[in-house]
C-alpha cells in the first residue's frame, strides 16, 4: 500500500503517463480536478485496480520520479526500520506510567530553531486522562464536567 497525491492536472496526466493509464487519461470526466473529485468514488476503483499491478517500492519510484508525493504506509515495525527514521533520528523514548519505557516516532516536520530533545517529556494520555485539565483550562466549572461524565460525553476515570 502507498499514499499518493496525484492532485493537479498536471500531477494527474503525469500519473496516467507513468502507470500507463491511456484509458484515465483521455477519459474527459477525469480532466480537471473538480471532475476527479465528482467522479472520485469510481475513480479510486480504476486508480487501484490500476496500482495494485505494482509492487509498492515501484509506485514510489515511479510516482517520485515525476514530481507525485508518494510514499509508503508502513506497519509499525516498518516504520521504525525506515532508512528516513533512522537518517533523521526520528526515534525517541517516553515513560508510560504502566507500560514503561517506549520507542516511539516523532514528527518528520524539523523546523531549524526549534531543538530536539532527546526523549519525549511523556507518553500519550490513556483515554480521557486529560480531560477534566483542558475542560479547567476552557473555563468549564466542575458541575460542567460532571454532566459531561455522566453524560458519556467524556470518559470518566
Amino acid at each position: 500500500q502507498v499514499n499518493l497525491a496525484a492532485s493537479t492536472d498536471k500531477m494527474w496526466r503525469a500519473f496516467c503517463e507513468v502507470v500507463g493509464a491511456d484509458n484515465l487519461a483521455s477519459n474527459q470526466e477525469y480532466f480537471t480536478v473538480e471532475g476527479r473529485l465528482k467522479n472520485r468514488k469510481v475513480l479510486w476503483q480504476e486508480v487501484n485496480s490500476i496500482t495494485s499491478e505494482f509492487l509498492s517500492t515501484e509506485l514510489v519510484e515511479k510516482m517520485n520520479s515525476v514530481g507525485i508525493p508518494c510514499g509508503p504506509i508502513n506497519n509499525i515495525g516498518e516504520a521504525f526500520d525506515d532508512h528516513h527514521v533512522k537518517f533523521l533520528k526520528m526515534t525517541k523514548k517516553a515513560t508510560h506510567p504502566e507500560l514503561g519505557e517506549l520507542p516511539l516516532l516523532r514528527s518528520p516536520i524539523t523546523m531549524s530553531n526549534v531543538k530536539q530533545e532527546p526523549v519525549f517529556k511523556k507518553a500519550g494520555p490513556e483515554l480521557g486522562a486529560d480531560s477534566d485539565e483542558i475542560l479547567r483550562e476552557l473555563n468549564y466549572s466542575e458541575d460542567a464536567i460532571e454532566k459531561l461524565k455522566k453524560s458519556g460525553v467524556i470518559k470518566n476515570l
